[in-house]
């Protein structure tokens, strides 16, 4: 899972250049795909859909 945010927001702390809508990005491990999420709900709603689409055997310990 990678968030990200405007560098000028990162640089000077202004709020009016913080980026709106920056869902975070999943990216898969063994595959590479890129997964997108999105924020009209709940982070932990995303992940779960993802890891129900995924195969029993790439279901590792949760990493926290």
């Amino acid at each position: 899972m990678f968030f990200y945010e405007s560098k000028a927001y990162l640089e000077t702390g202004n709020f009016s250049d913080r980026l709106a809508g920056n869902a975070p990005l999943l990216v898969d491990r063994y595959d590479g795909e890129l997964r997108v999420t999105g924020t009209a709900r709940p982070l932990a709603e995303y992940l779960s859909t993802y890891e129900s689409s995924l195969p029993a055997t790439r279901l590792g310990p949760a990493i926290e």
